[in-house]
């Protein structure tokens, strides 16, 4: 007999601001080479509703594999899956240097401010980051 397993997805609220203000927001923020912005609308959930979101989506990650399923993988995986199951596209993926090396990960919005995610893993707050800590130095953000 097959078991049929039901995850809950948290419910959470969203708020929605325009392209134009969220682009000033991003170039307000950090010092971007590139912003590559898809959408008209950006819907965002406020700080504690991130956590409900990621605590989700890191129980549902796969396991790393180095060059087959790795940072770039992740953060790909991290940022489909929040826009999937909460129709949300402020969680955007970034490229750029980690103490040095090419590195991929995610910056989300809470209406605030941006905020790093290590997408391999969610446990905080070590692996949230304010976009002042100078191990991580963008190139480029693709958001939506």
């Amino acid at each position: 007999m097959s078991k049929i397993i039901i995850e809950h997805v948290p419910s959470v609220k969203l708020y929605k601001i325009g392209c134009d203000e969220f682009r000033t927001k991003l170039v307000n923020a950090w010092a971007w080479k590139k912003i590559d912005l898809e959408d008209t609308w950006y819907f965002y959930p406020l700080w504690e509703d991130w956590d409900k979101i990621f605590l989700y989506v890191q129980k549902n990650l796969p396991k790393y594999c180095s060059d087959t399923f790795d940072c770039d993988n992740f953060s790909i995986y991290v940022s489909v899956m929040v826009a999937k199951n909460f129709k949300c596209n402020t969680c955007a993926r970034v490229e750029g240097y980690m103490s040095g090396e090419r590195h991929k990960w995610n910056v989300f919005f809470d209406g605030d401010g941006f905020y790093q995610l290590e997408s391999q893993k969610y446990t905080p707050p070590n692996t949230i980051a304010d976009l002042d800590d100078p191990n991580y130095v963008p190139d480029e953000i693709e958001v939506g």
